[in-house]
């Protein structure tokens, strides 16, 4: 692996000698701490480099894509070097508060306005890149919120994805943002996994077998809601399990309606999340990401009952030098 950081402006500063105890971590909408440990008596050891503000790429050997983040808090110091956190470029979509009120948009163009938003206050470093330009509109309305808050919101209620990755445009570090109907491919035809990749699956709720949505109006009585939805087996689980959620920037039947749609299909269902690791050099490191589909075929030990022959998501993807650790997710 080799390690750069850069200053904000994207300019290579130097090359860093460094560990990450902990390994560096992907995740499909979300970012990660990622720890970098610096002795004081290495090369790039300076606060020059090690700001908080500052820019860290990593580049691998092994198929991975590069890592592209930024420093924040917390940077720590003990009597022999200095602990450096690096997010995810996700990160810096929570670093600044915006205004945002362009009436009903589609997903993808509420992103985009958010990092254009973002960007009139000060550059971010942050460029568009695919945007995904489909889907039912959404409201907006937006004061004094956290960008990072806006664009989570809507991926959650549209059901799209984003992911923000590092690229060099004339030389300068820039992060490039993508929003997704669904981010990733199928490569199943490329990608197996078996008993001898996999560690475990979780079953984990939330269950819900009915949802009610409500709109924003003023008062119970001015809020327009979907009805109870319900899910395709509602005795499934026992006793029905209902949710109820009240929305603050629509009151519109139509975008409550699809809204409750998407709960009761997020929800009706326990997730299936899967442990595996592969070695450092995995050939089949260079086939997927994630986002990507895979598929697995694994616990037939367990017979009709519990082996399974199935696609699976690849939501997480973390790398610590020695093996990669995947967490899967059923479609």
């Amino acid at each position: 692996m080799i390690v750069w950081a850069h200053n904000s402006a994207g300019v290579k500063l130097a090359k860093l000698e460094c560990t990450i105890p902990q390994g560096i971590t992907w995740r499909l909408n979300e970012y990660c701490p990622n720890e970098f440990y610096i002795p004081y008596n290495v090369t790039g050891c300076t606060e020059t480099n090690l700001a908080i503000g500052n820019f860290i790429t990593v580049e691998f050997d092994n198929g991975l894509p590069m890592f592209g983040g930024i420093i924040d808090f917390p940077r720590r110091r003990n009597s022999d070097g200095v602990s450096i956190t690096a997010y995810n470029a996700e990160r810096l979509f929570e670093t600044m508060d915006i205004e945002l009120n362009i009436g009903a948009a589609t997903p993808g163009a509420i992103f985009a306005a958010a990092i254009d938003a973002m960007n009139e206050v000060d550059p971010t470093g942050i460029v568009m890149g695919n945007v995904y330009a489909g889907g039912s509109e959404l409201p907006t309305g937006f004061r004094a919120q956290n960008a990072w808050n806006i664009i989570t919101s809507t991926a959650r209620n549209s059901g799209n994805e984003f992911y923000v990755y590092p690229d060099y445009e004339n030389g300068l570090l820039t992060f490039r943002a993508n929003w997704y109907a669904k981010m990733g491919r199928d490569v199943t035809h490329l990608v197996r996994l078996d008993d001898s990749d996999i560690e475990n699956l979780n079953e984990q709720g939330p269950v819900y077998t009915r949802v009610i949505v409500y709109g924003s109006g003023a008062s119970w009585s001015d809020k327009n809601d979907s009805g109870p939805v319900e899910s395709d087996n509602p005795k499934l689980y026992g006793l029905k399990r209902q949710l109820q959620e009240v929305l603050a920037t629509t009151n519109l039947q139509s975008q409550i309606d699809a809204i409750a749609a998407r709960r009761i299909a997020q929800y009706q269902e326990p997730s299936h999340r899967i442990s595996a690791t592969l070695s450092a050099y995995d050939s089949r490191l260079h086939d997927f990401f994630i986002g990507d589909t895979v598929k697995v075929e694994s616990f037939v030990a367990g017979g009709d009952d519990w082996a399974i022959f199935d696609d699976y998501r690849v939501y997480a993807i973390s790398f610590d030098g020695e093996s990669c650790k995947l967490e899967l997710g059923k479609l």
